[in-house]
């Protein structure tokens, strides 16, 4: 009998459940693994604005590395909000302690408000991290922009690919992955790719004319890992995300959360 895998998501928490950890364990659950969460921040936000951010201190995000790690046989880890210098700094040095690389990182830096949920001072560290610990980095264009620090903005996608040659590159990520995320470019379709060095893949999904999209960077590097979990095909697996973030997009107007950037349908297919 197969077990199920275990996902770990080291983010912050969005007290109005569409982003974060919340967000990420509907999602791991959805795809048939268990979820468990070590917290960097904790966010008074909703579907309009981030009020206010409160950052988990030092000691107590090494209790819950030392709770998870010493009783919990972890599969895949996703990393989402991170916040700070010292927050990376410690999960870095946690996740290499513990001898441990199969991770997704989503480089969280603004929310989908517009609220700024990393300090700026940490992003040489944020891409000091990438390079050493993640199997895939999931930037959208805004985030690869910044973590490469240029200015010079895609129009199609055939800037996206050269803007991801850059990053694998600038990055160092040998043949690691990144994963390069398209909703921002205009047209009536989404062309998201995937990288390793080698193998460049596109990745097309319809665009869906909802607001209702917070969350969607959370949501997606969490379905990576739950999917990598249990398949080691790497174009399989961001096709099988892809497509479960698109149907959660495709029906997010049955829930009714919120006036302004409501959540994906993490459980749509219970629907």
């Amino acid at each position: 009998m197969r077990h199920i895998r275990n996902i770990l998501t080291i983010a912050g928490v969005d007290s109005s459940g569409g982003a974060g950890i919340y967000g990420d364990l509907k999602t791991i659950s959805s795809l048939g693994c268990y979820g468990a969460a070590i917290t960097t921040a904790l966010t008074a936000q909703n579907t309009k604005t981030v009020k206010s951010i409160f950052p988990c201190n030092i000691e107590f995000i090494n209790d819950q590395f030392e709770s998870i790690f010493e009783d919990i046989k972890i599969d895949f880890v996703k990393i989402g909000m991170l916040f700070n210098k010292d927050i990376i700094i410690n999960v870095s040095q946690n996740l290499k302690n513990y001898n441990f690389n199969k991770i997704i990182l989503d480089p969280v830096m603004i929310a989908k408000s517009g609220d700024s949920l990393l300090d700026d001072t940490a992003i040489d560290l944020l891409r000091q991290m990438i390079s050493e610990l993640s199997y895939c980095v999931t930037p959208n264009i805004p985030e690869a922009l910044k973590l490469i620090n240029i200015r010079t903005y895609p129009i199609d996608v055939s800037d996206m690919k050269e803007l991801t040659f850059l990053i694998h590159k600038k990055l160092n990520l040998r043949n690691r992955w990144v994963y390069l995320k398209g909703g921002h470019l205009d047209g009536t379709t989404v062309v998201d790719l995937i990288f390793n060095g080698i193998d460049l893949h596109e990745i097309k999904s319809e665009r869906i004319n909802t607001k209702n999209t917070h969350g969607t960077g959370c949501t997606l590097s969490s379905a990576l890992a739950s999917i990598h979990a249990n398949n080691q095909n790497f174009f399989e697996v961001a096709k099988k995300a892809n497509a479960y973030v698109s149907k959660a997009i495709k029906l997010s107007d049955l829930l009714n959360v919120g006036s302004g950037h409501g959540p994906l349908n993490h459980f749509h297919k219970f629907d």
